[in-house]
Order: C-alpha cells, then structure tokens, then sequence
C-alpha cells in the first residue's frame, strides 16, 4: 500500500537521527601510516592479485559514487581524483575526515589486536570524534601470542632453546598466564567484551569436553607451537591450542558471570574473510555445541555471516545467549545483497537480538560508508514491511533504536540511555545520555522534553567493592578532600546514607566559605559565606582503612563541583584533571607522576599541659640509634622495623604498592617510595598513603610528621619524579604494566589489617593501581621535554609558592644539603639543584626530579603549576637556556654559573614566593588571576597566625597538622 509522506518522513528521521553504538570496528591508522594500506580495501576482503579487479566490482562503484559526495567532487570525479582529493583534506587537516566520517556514533567498541602498534591510533584515541568513551574489544588469540612473546623477552623461556625445552613443563606456566592476564581483561571497565578468529585459524568448529580432554589437546598442540616460537612466529595456529584458548576464555567469563552477574561477551568472527580461512568452516552452525555448552556466556556472531546469515539468525533466535551482528557487509556487497541480507536476518530473528557494527578499519570512509549505506537499507526495509502492514510505525522506531543502539547499550553492560520519551514514539526526539559524563547532549527538536540529568556516580563501582570481604566489613565512608592549604577534611557516612547518595546521584554541598579558611576554621579575607559548592566523592578511590578507634570505615577522595556538575574552577582536583585532558588532547602526552615521601616518626608527648612540655616530647623514636642514611642497625631492626613492615603491608594490603623504603639521613627519619602513576591518580594515592602512615604510627604512639624541617637541621621533603610520555604509547602499553596485585586478607581484629583497594565495576574481584615502570612507555621527545622544563624553570619562583608553602618550607632551601640547593637550575643526577634530571642506563627513557617540594602545602596544586606551565612551554616549542649543571651551583664562580644559564636565585621567603606568583603570567595562565589572589590571602592569613607563636608553638602546631 502507498504510505503517507508524514509517515516516511517519520522513519527516515528516526533512523538518521538515532545515534550508533558500533559494537565492533577496528583502530584508524596513524597520519603519517596511511600509505600502509590500500584504500580498494574498504570495500572488498580481496588481497594481492585479487584486488586489482575490485574496481569493477557493485560494492567498489557504489562507494565510488558515495565518495564523490564526501571529499564534495563532482560526479565527474575517478578513483584517482578522489585520492588526490582526499590526499588534498588530510593536507589541509589531518581529522576532518575522522570528524567528518564518526559523525553520529556515540561509542565504538574497538578490537585493537589487528594491527601493529606503530601502525594505527590507540583505542582511546578515537574518544574525541565520538560522543561517548570508546571501549576495548580485546582478541583473545593476539593475547596469547602477546604472553608467550613476553614470556621470551622476560628470559622466562629463552627463545634459542624453545625447540628444546620440555612442553610439559611450560604449558601450565604459559596458561596460567593467559587465564590470570584475561581475568584481569575482565576486570577492567574499558573492555567490553573478547573477540576470538578462531574462524580464521582452525574453524569455528570449536571441539567441547571435558576439561581434562580439552586441555590435553592443548598441550599437545602446544608443544608444535613451540617449535613455531623457536622460529620468531608467536602466531596461534593450531586446533587443539586454539580450542583450549577459547573455552578458557567462555569458563572464565561464566565464572565472572556466576560472581557478578556480569557476562562480557564474546565476539567471533564468522562467514566470509581473508582468504587464508576454510569458508567452510565459518559457518557458524559449527558454534551450535559451543553456545549450548555454556549458557551463562554471550556469544555474538559478527559480519552477518555472510553468506550463512540464516544459520546465524536461527542460532541467535533458539539461544538467549546468542546475537547476530549485522555488520561488515556494509560496504562491502553491492546494495541487493544487503537487503537480502538483512530481511533474511529479521526472518527468524527477534530485533532484540540484532547488533549494528561497522568493522570500520584503518580509513575512516569505512565507518561513514557503513553507516551510510546501513541506514539506507535500513529504511528500505522497514519501508516494506509497513508498507505491506507487518509492523507498525512504532514497531518500526522501536525496532531501529534496539538495533543501532540499545541492544549493544545493554549486551555490553555500557551504562549509555538512549531517552525512551512518554507518547507515540515516532513523534519524539532521541534524547541522548551518557551515565559517564555530567552533561547532557542537546537534541535539535524543541518539541522534546527536557533532558534527563546524566547519572553521577557509575554504582557499580560501589557495589563490587561492598561485595569483597572488606566491603562487607565496611561500616562507614569518609568522603575526603584537600584544601589549599594541604589539610585532609571530610564528611563521614553510615553506609545506608552514603549508598542513598551515590544511588540517589547527589553530591555533598559545603559553604563556599569553606575553601578559604586556616587550618583551624579561622576566617581570612577570601572567605565567603554566600553561595555553596557541591562535593563529589570519586568512587575509583575507595580505599578502606582500618584502626583502632574507627573500625570498618573506608575513604573516597573528592572533587569540587558547580551546582550543575560542571568542575569547579576553585577545586585543586579538577585543576589538576583537567590540565590532564589537556596535555593528552593538546600534546598527545600522558604524564606520570611518583611521589617520595619522607617522613619522621616522633613519640607523641606524654604530657599536654603546655605547650612547650609537648613540643620537648616531639623527640624521634631513634634518638641514641645508630641511624643513618641505608642504615638498618640492631636498634633499628628491634624498635623501627617491625612498624616500618607494618606500615608497607597495610599500604599493600588496600592497594598502595611500595616500590622501595629505606632509612634517611635523620633520626627516625624514612623513605617511602611510591610508583609512577597518571596525574591526579599519583597524588590521590599519595594523599592516601599518607593518611595510613599517620593512622599507623599513631597506634603505637608515634606521630608520623611531613614538617619540613621537624628536628634543627634535618630536611623533609617529598620529590616528585615526573615523566612526559607518548599517550598513545601509554593507552597501548597500560594493560600491561606491573600490577601491584595483593591478595586480599579478611578482616580481623588484628593489628591493622586492611582490605583490597578498589573493585571494578564488573566484578567484585580486586583490582589494585596498576603500577607503571618508567622505562616501559615511550617518551616525548628530548625537545619537547626540553621546552616543558625550560617554561617551569622560568615559573619556578612563582611556582614554589605552591610547592614550598610555608616559611617553614624555606629552612630547606640551602645549598650543600642534599635539599634543593639555593639556584634556580637543573642538573643530570645533581641533587643540589631543585630540578634533577634521572638519567636512565639504556637512554631510552628519563624521568625529571622536582625536588622544591615539601608536605606542607596542597600537592594537586603544586603539580598542576608544574603541568600547566610545562604544557605552555611545549605550545611555545621554548628552547632550554639552562645549561646542564653538573656541579654544585655554589662552588661555582659567577661567571661559571652564568655561562650555564644560572642568574636568579631560588626565594629565600614565602612572602619572595607569592610576589614572583602574582607577577607571573604563565601562573596566571594556568589557574586565573581571581585564584591566586585569593590563595595568595589565605597563605598570608597563614602566615600571620604563625608568626605569632613562639618558634616552639609554631613547631608544634605545624607538627600536629603536618
């Protein structure tokens, strides 16, 4: 029957407009790598010979004719002047065809085991053409390969011995590593589900049985593939090994399943292919045992199956763990063929069990010409179905939103809405919501009610940590923040109250007044009682503490946020995040960040009548010991270290791994040192850690103190090493990096255990901080590191008003003590310099010391000034002036020191500090004249209480905040 214009109208908007979540695509290729590929290859699986006849191809002219309107050539227009054009847009903008082409998929789910890592763009890359995060899809088989790989460049299993070594005794070793790094796959909330091509290698023949036979014909196959590795080829190749991959995978996935109720999915390629595969095999009839054999796993059939798209929709029609994906043939068979395809899709199977992808890969126009031509079919064949009155209009859009969006939205577990409005469903606008962001995306029909506020909090991130053992011990939640003057506050919840705030997605509101005030609530001139900032407590910080007096409490840390949930600019945390967006989308930089902290243990007094009976009972604990810098004396190991131990087992007990820890200079004076962490994670856990140390030794009657300089001649400090690296390099490389995994211990009412860090939201397992080697990510380039430092040196006086808070900061700044020497300069392995550049053995990698810091003040401030006006010099491309001074600055005459670029001194005073702030325009830059006024009052307001106490109360009062 003939159907109205309105109505047609109303079906092809609903399909336009809906927003994609493609559940299966691949990376795009770098800028300076596009010549890797051919760009024939978007519409063909065709290669070598065989691809020279795709230019006569339907699915080649039909993409032919569809480019011409994208690169805007005119009809006209060959293959060849649409390279030329297209070689013309990436010229003149390397990302107008990615912006262009992505244009309307919120999120993609991205399998990067395909291609080289030099070759094509991090996964994470691509979030910023999307509207949404985008999510790994990660290849079993590449996984694999990538363990047995490492597994050689560890030693654990020399190469030149392979053909030799008894299989039997690295077969269990070889699994288990591949089940652990997969558990951990599983865990991590940027996967969203497996992907095997299984197909490709052996058949989706995939052979069921028990355990023992299925990992006997593993091993036996294992023991060919070693012969494979002895030769360099780490490629999985063989039956009864790639059929042991696979059901370990859907056994730890049901594990999953059963503990958390979350099942990631499993993708496997089916139907056609390269043309290194039996299409015989690829039948996924042959996945019928696979699918039957373990329910609590989902199983998605990619590519149509074309030419067995039948098969694929009875299989995803008589099994509730089974979805058919409807993607790849698009662009890649002419247009007759895609409609056949889909209405055959749609004749068993429920829409609620269709999945949209792309299978984009390497050019962007592989996306566009996907989506494009799938919204096309799309709309002729709903246009058929209502026009021979099988479905409804309704029944149409309901059926379009499920396919494109909702259906991956939910299989996936992505936490994404797609607005469901009240009424006739043709007749609405689709509202878009990301749970994890805090805006809204505008629609353009006003008609559309207002949209829904995004969820605050990911809950799930509450719920798994509740499920561990220390989650069900835990009672109370301190949700905590840090105010410019570096003290610690927080409002406490009974667990029943905060889990009412996170579900209810509420924040915590405090009076503006609050963030300007001293350290014991008194007033100073920045302080305004009108108006309210809102709290946000990050639920990937919860950490449980556990001692003594507050039993089964666990903290998160917080951001500031505006009445809209927008980052507050007055919030050190968000100053800090969002200078770390910045350098990644700016510079493609990712910074690292590992922290020294240095503190003294002191006996806490025994008598508090006066204040002067208790600043002589601040005494370290080691007073008459034999101690030293690297010392562990008979004294030490009676009296120190059994705290020490216990100081770094309950940091590694909640999560917080210690890379090292030894004995300073001072009496009862330690080391602790943290690992290179992401920007605002380093200095979170660092806030954490040292709350823990200071719970510990309060127990045994010790006050752990960060004062800069606690005892006359003894300096405190806490160091920064930072790393400027290549973001794509460090997104690649994360899941790989060392895992600081400790197994969680149950409660007791022992001394100060404590529970795992933080779970992930898709499991209830632990998940500690992922620990980052520094030589392990590639780094910026010598020149840009260069011309970061070049702008922090030219700011480091203005900077030291953040990173040397206080006048008792200053006591540090001298020359021939190890602190941060007196000169503004740097030096290779220089520790009298207050910049100290790490020199690394292999020269592949370098870290930077910045050594001008001490506990006294608000760390996420002190680092954001660093970043911010680092990232200024590396927009300026600066050259370095300062020359590298390997000699102690003061030892130096004038002339010596000037020919190094040493002319300016380092302030001597905090009131010096703040003068060189408020005249310094790359500060100003980074955190706005308004801030800096403000911090610059409440820092004198500090200062003027100060200096009224007798240099005995002021050490005591600084002692017992710091």
């Amino acid at each position: 029957m003939a159907l109205p214009d309105e109505l047609l109208s109303e079906l092809r908007n609903a399909i336009d407009s809906c927003p994609i979540v493609d559940n299966h695509a691949h990376n795009l290729l770098r800028s300076d790598r596009q010549d890797a590929y051919s760009l024939l290859e978007c519409t063909t699986e065709a290669r070598g010979e065989a691809l020279k006849d795709t230019p006569r191809s339907l699915a080649h002219l039909r993409a032919v004719k569809q480019l011409r309107e994208l690169y805007d050539c005119d009809a006209s227009a060959t293959w060849d002047d649409l390279l030329e054009k297209r070689h013309e847009l990436l010229q003149g903008d390397s990302n107008f065809l990615n912006r262009k082409c992505l244009a309307g998929t919120h999120t993609i789910l991205l399998d990067d085991g395909i291609d080289k890592e030099n070759t094509v763009h991090s996964y994470k890359w691509h979030d910023q053409f999307t509207i949404g995060k985008t999510r790994r899809i990660v290849r079993i088989e590449t996984l694999a390969a990538d363990i047995m790989k490492a597994l050689y460049e560890e030693g654990s299993v020399p190469l030149s011995e392979l053909d030799q070594f008894d299989a039997a005794a690295i077969w269990p070793v070889f699994l288990q590593a591949f089940e652990n790094a997969l558990a951990d796959e599983i865990r991590d909330h940027n996967v969203a589900g497996f992907k095997s091509v299984v197909c490709y290698r052996t058949g989706l023949d995939v052979y069921v049985a028990d355990e023992i036979t299925v990992t006997t014909a593993g091993h036996s196959a294992f023991k060919r593939y070693l012969k494979a590795c002895a030769r360099g080829n780490y490629r999985i190749n063989l039956k009864g090994l790639n059929d042991c991959l696979v059901i370990s995978t859907c056994k730890l996935i049901a594990a999953n399943f059963r503990q958390t109720g979350i099942s990631k999915p499993i993708q496997f390629h089916t139907g056609m292919g390269d043309n290194d595969m039996s299409l015989l095999k690829s039948n996924p009839a042959h996945m019928q045992p696979l699918i039957a054999a373990f329910p609590d796993v989902n199983f998605v059939i990619l590519h149509s199956s074309y030419p067995y798209t039948r098969e694929a929709g009875y299989l995803a029609t008589v099994y509730k763990n089974a979805y058919l994906d409807i993607g790849e043939i698009f662009p890649m068979v002419s247009i007759e063929g895609q409609v056949s395809a889909i209405k055959q899709s749609m004749e068993l199977t429920p829409f609620s069990k269709l999945l949209w992808s792309t299978d984009g890969h390497h050019f962007p126009e592989t996306y566009w010409l996907g989506n494009k031509q799938f919204r096309q079919v799309l709309y002729r064949v709903f246009k058929d179905l209502l026009a021979e009155d099988v479905i409804t209009l309704a029944d149409a859009i309901e059926a379009v939103r499920d396919i494109m969006f909702k259906n991956s939205n939910k299989l996936y577990n992505l936490k994404i809405s797609l607005e469901d409005d009240v009424g006739d469903p043709a007749k609405k606008s689709l509202a878009l919501l990301s749970a994890s962001a805090n805006e809204s995306v505008n629609t353009t029909n006003t008609q559309s009610k207002s949209p829904v506020v995004a969820a605050v909090y990911d809950v799930r991130y509450l719920r798994s940590f509740l499920d561990t053992p220390y989650g069900k011990f835990t009672s109370f939640f301190l949700v905590q923040w840090v105010d410019y003057l570096g003290t610690l506050r927080c409002r406490s919840f009974p667990l029943s109250s905060f889990s009412r705030l996170v579900k209810a997605g509420n924040r915590i509101g405090i009076s503006r007044g609050n963030l300007h005030t001293l350290q014991d609530d008194s007033l100073t001139d920045a302080c305004n009682a009108v108006g309210q900032v809102y709290v946000e407590p990050d639920l990937t910080t919860l950490r449980p503490v556990y001692w003594k007096d507050v039993r089964g409490a666990t903290t998160a840390m917080a951001s500031f946020k505006d009445i809209d949930g927008s980052r507050l600019d007055e919030c050190p945390r968000c100053i800090l995040q969002g200078l770390a967006d910045r350098v990644k989308q700016e510079h493609n930089l990712a910074i690292l960040v590992g922290f020294e902290l240095e503190v003294t243990f002191l006996r806490l007094p025994a008598y508090k009548d006066s204040t002067e009976a208790a600043n002589a009972s601040y005494t370290p604990i080691e007073a008459t010991a034999a101690h030293a810098w690297g010392t562990l004396s008979a004294a030490q190991a009676q009296n120190t270290w059994p705290l020490i131990a216990k100081l770094v087992d309950e940091l590694q007990a909640v999560g917080i791994p210690i890379e090292h820890f030894h004995s300073e200079s001072g009496q009862g004076q330690y080391e602790f040192v943290l690992p290179p962490l992401p920007l605002v994670t380093a200095v979170d856990v660092m806030y954490q850690a040292k709350q823990a140390i200071q719970l510990k030794a309060h127990r045994w009657g010790l006050r752990a103190t960060f004062h800069p300089t606690p005892i006359e001649g003894l300096g405190t400090g806490l160091h920064a090493h930072i790393s400027l690296n290549s973001a794509e390099a460090h997104d690649r490389d994360s899941p790989r990096k060392k895992s600081a995994s400790i197994s969680p211990r149950p409660p007791s009412d022992d001394d100060a255990q404590s529970g795992p860090a933080i779970t992930s939201p898709s499991s209830g397992a632990q998940e500690t901080v992922a620990t980052a080697e520094y030589q392990d990510t590639a780094q910026a380039s010598p020149s840009r590191e260069k011309s970061f430092w070049s702008a922090v040196l030219s700011s480091l006086p203005g900077i030291c008003a953040f990173t040397l808070p206080s006048q008792a900061s200053y006591t540090r700044v001298a020359d021939d003590t190890w602190s941060t020497g007196t000169w503004v300069t740097w030096g290779t392995e220089n520790r009298e310099t207050p910049l100290r550049r790490v020199a690394n053995p292999s020269k592949k990698q370098e870290r930077w010391e910045v050594r001008c810091l001490d506990g006294l003040g608000n760390v996420y401030l002190a680092i954001a000034a660093v970043v911010g006006v680092g990232m200024q010099g590396l927009a300026d491309g600066r050259e370095l002036k300062f020359k590298d001074c390997t000699s102690n600055p003061r030892k130096l005459s004038d002339e010596d020191r000037a020919g190094l670029g040493i002319t300016e001194k380092l302030p001597n005073s905090l009131r010096k500090s703040l003068e060189a702030l408020a005249a310094d325009e790359a500060l100003k830059r980074v955190f706005g004249s308004t801030f800096i006024e403000n911090y610059s009052v409440v820092r004198k307001a500090e200062t003027a209480k100060l200096e009224a106490m007798t240099p005995e109360k002021r050490r005591t009062w600084l002692i017992e905040r710091y």
